[in-house]
């Protein structure tokens, strides 16, 4: 007999994050941004792009973009990652978001 493990895991982080290019408006920083990479002259193209209305950056010269998480979300992924991942520690947490997700100042 198996019995199931409540991890207190909260999942409306997942519907903010499928509403991500929709929030991400809301953000004045990234409002900008997303503003200045629509038009077709921009310069910051080649660091930032927008696909299906989600605003991404490019770190460096990496092939890899990475969905640009607005500030007021900062702490639900963490936490959520930090739930659902078994309550690993810090470090651990802040890499896996880093795979896919841009915070502002984060070296990832």
């Amino acid at each position: 007999m198996v019995h199931a493990i409540d991890l207190k895991v909260d999942n409306s982080v997942c519907k903010d994050l499928k509403n991500l290019g929709k929030l991400q408006n809301t953000d004045p920083r990234l409002k900008g941004l997303n503003d200045e990479v629509t038009e077709d002259t921009s310069p910051l193209g080649a660091k930032f792009r927008l696909k299906d209305d989600v605003l991404f950056c490019r770190r460096h010269s990496t092939d890899s973009w990475k969905a640009m998480l607005q500030s007021c979300l900062e702490h639900k992924v963490i936490g959520y990652a930090h739930t659902s991942l078994g309550h690993l520690e810090m470090d651990k947490c802040m890499s896996q978001i880093g795979h896919s997700l841009h915070m502002k100042n984060k070296p990832w």
